[in-house]
């Protein structure tokens, strides 16, 4: 299982620079294992069409998720860089086995971690379209027809800019909003099974990797 560097055990040959990058890494994924556990839940909870109390809260819970995966997600990307850079540097035992492979795998474990939240903010992305979509749909009157006594008639004003191009995500071909969701968390959660792989491969090299700094 992933957890801190030596909190549980005791190494004589750490380097501090390298176990306080470590750390950092491993403390974004294991936020952010958090978090995608809370999305996939709120996901499978939300009610997108019948209940508008639990569209607009759950709604705004799933931003505040997207914002938070995303964010802790480039943290801990940085921490890796960082640590590769730290082992690189002059003094430093370079990128021995087991640096190499904690770092590939952590950096995996937050690179899929990131991706959905990416696609998580996509999801919404296209939620937020539809909804305008569907609340500027022309209605039948005379007025919205051009006729009648709507000032603009067929001729309004044309667009003063290119359209916008349209949002885009996999999880509409579920159909509506609720089904949706559902296959969002199903998704997530199914891709989350890789991030753990990540995240235990990382775990059996941790020690090793800051150990041995000349």
């Amino acid at each position: 299982m992933l957890k801190q560097i030596g909190r549980t055990t005791h190494s004589n040959a750490v380097c501090g620079n390298l176990v306080v990058h470590a750390n950092g890494a491993i403390d974004s994924a294991l936020h952010d294992d958090v978090l995608v556990g809370r999305v996939v839940a709120r996901l499978r909870d939300i009610d997108l069409e019948n209940n508008a109390l639990s569209k607009r809260g759950g709604l705004s819970e799933l931003n505040r998720l997207a914002g938070e995966l995303n964010d802790e997600s480039l943290r801990g990307e940085s921490e890796i860089k960082r640590l590769r850079e730290a082992a690189e540097r002059k003094g430093g035992p370079g990128l021995n086995s087991d640096l190499r492979t904690f770092s590939d795998a952590l950096g995996g474990a937050l690179g899929r971690q990131h991706r959905i939240g990416i696609d998580l903010s996509n999801f919404l992305a296209y939620l937020d379209y539809r909804d305008m979509r569907e609340m500027s749909r022309p209605t039948d009157s005379p007025q919205r027809r051009g006729v009648g006594t709507d000032p603009f008639g067929s001729n309004g004003f044309p667009s003063a800019s290119a359209p916008t191009p349209q949002p885009g995500t996999p999880y509409s071909i579920a159909g509506t909003p609720n089904r949706m969701a559902v296959a969002a968390a199903a998704d997530f959660e199914a891709r989350n099974a890789d991030v753990q792989g990540d995240e235990a491969r990382a775990a059996e090299h941790s020690e090793a990797a800051v150990s041995g700094c000349t």
